[in-house]
């Protein structure tokens, strides 16, 4: 049992919903819901990289291009998934796109004749195809790909290694179009079957088992059977793994040990997925943790192993920052236990390496040592709400989301709204975050609308300043006494994690070493979320090594050279590296860079170094729409409406809705002189948008007169 491999798989997903030509097909909402949820499952949970979606294709050469692109592609799976209205062909079923018309269905829908050829052509080892339609059945029934020895897949069928066909109904049968969580019914039962998986101690959900128990789960809920058929086939593909096992759902005995959910959740999803930090499959309890578990940079007096031992908290008494935290986390707590809609979060602002992750953890351990750590993973804590572990629980729960940019910068940003989802929960709820000083003021003086959720947010938080030891004097003095001939002139949290020293190292390292640096931490200040690629980085470097060190010829050879200094700790500080190593499938490597040097380069230590123009630009070049609204948000809290819009069009290009709203106020209100159509343009496109945060990927036609005007 296995999952696909990401790189050499590829998914087509058709939907068809709209049927805005031909009026004889009835419309269809729930398919574009269907796409959507499909398309974040598989990449979420199945790894897949390569997932190309098609809404409501305009004719048969739509799908069969997309189609034979990605089959041509594909050396592991090939997953092929269409949704809408299909029609009886003779001895064949017909698959409607916006041409198709009832009158001649020969002639305008898609015969599945013409998807079998381009899926068997395809070199893929595995090939899946899901139909829900009408009578889709009828492409089982004529075993397209199959073996007229294994006509359907039964409970004793575990080759499906080749290709395998599941539809929807027989080919008599319609299709129900509501269903499950807004999608059809088949699909929304096929989701929910692959989130809840069964009980066992089956690592992997195979094809096989999914059908049986989709099946069982039809059956029960009075819908129509499906259908399946298997050809040959030596390993058993999964889409998933068996998310039932991690989550332990409930076994009834009569079920074989296949059982659908009995506890349905808006999100399944298993806990390492919405959570980062999962102990035996459970939450960690906050007593059993340390500090550098969740983030503070370790030292030579303190690290996960030696935590306790000679790293001593220094209280922290400089506007009584260490009672007034213990109050506030003590009044949330009471806040959410009594319902009373107070559930303010508690944030914690200061400079880089100020201390603001030791002091927030030891609070809260102090305050509720019993409670449950929940430290959301960036852009899923509206699926923390939803989860049992957390929506079913009693027990205290500590929201620890330290470095509170990453959330509010992510294309599903943390809001009020997500915040007070999960407060609803039965047992008392503490939401504690850091964020340094100049991100804050950033974010904070953002009075666009891009920006509003952000800043209501931030306004409505319960802000605690801590500045570094070395800004108050008796704070000082007992700093000296606790860690003696120790340099502590930038303060303790500072020096423990070797951080002036490093800055010294990097504005007086070589040029090639600097850029490097440089290139990696301007990465960061432009707002792109993800680290930055190996290649990416050499390629941007030696742009800039060009454009500030004319003089300098390096070869590939040395620019290697000098990436390997970056990425471990100089020898003149020992504990922590400039550039961070993430890494990346395929024996590739990524980075992220110190934030203390990001904190320095952004103004912390002297005057902020200007970003090049030109970043900006290279930045949001092969950008998702994802990550270019990123940049966009960058770029508006740095005052660059032109960089702002720049990314903003790559993102709404890429069907970002969000993006859209920002593009089209920007338009009209930032950009001297205003572009009123563009901006009605835009406007009207993310008004008609089926989802809030990108929903389908369509790719609409551009907006008049666009070009490059703003690259």
């Amino acid at each position: 049992m296995r999952l696909p491999d990401s790189e050499r798989s590829r998914a087509v997903l058709v939907g068809m919903s709209a049927y805005k030509k031909a009026q004889d097909f009835g419309v269809l909402e729930s398919v574009t819901t269907n796409l959507k949820r499909l398309e974040s499952f598989l990449r979420e949970h199945s790894a897949l990289q390569h997932v190309s979606t098609v809404p409501d294709p305009e004719n048969s050469v739509t799908v069969l291009d997309a189609l034979h692109s990605a089959g041509s592609e594909a050396t592991d799976l090939l997953l092929f998934y269409y949704a809408g209205h299909a029609v009886p062909l003779d001895k064949d079923l017909g698959l409607t796109t916006d041409s198709s018309h009832r009158r001649w269905p020969d002639a305008t829908t898609i015969a599945f004749d013409l998807i079998r050829r381009e899926i068997s052509a395809s070199p893929a080892v595995v090939k899946v195809v899901i139909l829900d339609c009408c009578y889709s059945g009828r492409a089982v029934a004529r075993r397209p790909m199959g073996n007229a020895d294994l006509p359907l897949l039964d409970s004793n069928t575990f080759d499906i290694q080749g290709a395998l066909v599941l539809a929807a109904t027989d080919g008599k049968t319609e299709a129900e179009a509501e269903g499950r969580d807004g999608c059809t019914a088949f699909t929304g039962e096929l989701l929910d079957v692959l989130r809840t998986g069964h009980r066992s101690s089956d690592e992997f959900l195979t094809l096989d088992q999914t059908y049986q128990l989709l099946d069982k789960r039809l059956r029960q809920r009075n819908l129509p059977k499906p259908a399946a058929a298997v050809s040959n086939s030596a390993a058993h593909l999964a889409l998933t793994i068996n998310h039932g096992r991690i989550l332990g759902t409930a076994v009834d005995a009569d079920t074989e040990g296949f059982t659908p959910s009995r506890t349905l959740v808006r999100d399944s999803s298993i806990l390492h997925d919405v959570v980062q930090h999962v102990i035996d499959g459970r939450l960690p309890i906050l007593r059993s943790l340390n500090p550098y578990t969740l983030g503070v940079t370790p030292s030579p007096v303190g690290n996960t192993e030696t935590h306790g031992d000679t790293d001593w908290y220094l209280d922290r008494t400089c506007n009584n920052v260490d009672q007034r935290l213990l109050t506030a986390i003590r009044a949330g707590a009471a806040a959410t236990a009594k319902n009373t809609g107070e559930n303010q979060l508690v944030l914690v602002t200061g400079p880089s390496k100020s201390g603001k992750t030791r002091t927030a953890f030891e609070m809260l351990r102090k305050a509720i040592p019993d409670a449950l750590l929940v430290e959301p993973v960036p852009g899923r804590v509206d699926a923390v709400a939803h989860h049992p572990a957390v929506r079913d629980s009693m027990t205290p729960v500590a929201v620890w989301l330290d470095d509170l940019h990453r959330y509010l910068t992510h294309d599903n940003p943390i809001t009020n709204a997500q915040i007070h989802a999960i407060a609803r929960r039965l047992g008392p709820t503490v939401f504690i975050a850091t964020i340094r000083t100049e991100r804050y003021a950033e974010l904070l003086s953002g009075i666009t609308e891009p920006t509003r959720e952000t800043r209501l947010l931030l306004e409505r938080a319960r802000t605690i300043e801590l500045r570094p030891t070395c800004d108050d004097a008796a704070e000082d003095q007992r700093a000296r006494l606790l860690y003696p001939k120790r340099d502590l002139s930038r303060g303790l949290a500072a020096h423990l994690a070797g951080a002036p020293a490093l800055l010294t190292w990097y504005r007086s390292a070589e040029p090639i070493e600097t850029t490097l640096v440089r290139v990696a931490i301007d990465w960061v200040r432009v707002g792109r979320p993800d680290p930055i690629p190996e290649s990416v980085l050499i390629e941007l470097t030696v742009e800039a090594l060009a454009q500030d060190y004319a003089e300098l010829e390096p070869t590939a050879q040395e620019i290697r050279d000098g990436l390997r200094k970056v990425r471990n700790a100089p020898a003149a500080n020992g504990r922590v590296a400039a550039l961070t190593t993430h890494p990346q499938p395929g024996q590739n490597r990524a980075y992220t860079p110190f934030d203390y040097l990001v904190a320095a380069d952004d103004g912390q230590e002297g005057e902020p170094r200007r970003i090049p123009e030109a970043f900006w630009d290279s930045a949001i070049q092969d950008a998702s729409p994802e990550q270019a609204h990123a940049v966009g948000l960058a770029a508006e809290s740095r005052r660059n409406p032109q960089a702002a819009v720049a990314a903003w069009l790559v993102a709404a290009q890429g069907n970002h809705r969000d993006a859209m709203f920002a593009l089209a106020y920007y338009l009209a209100n930032k950009i001297d002189p205003p572009d009123h159509e563009l901006a009605d343009y835009w406007d009207e496109q993310a008004a008609a948008h089926p989802d809030q945060h990108g929903g389908s990927r369509r790719h609409r036609r551009r907006g008049p007169d666009q070009g490059d005007r703003f690259r």
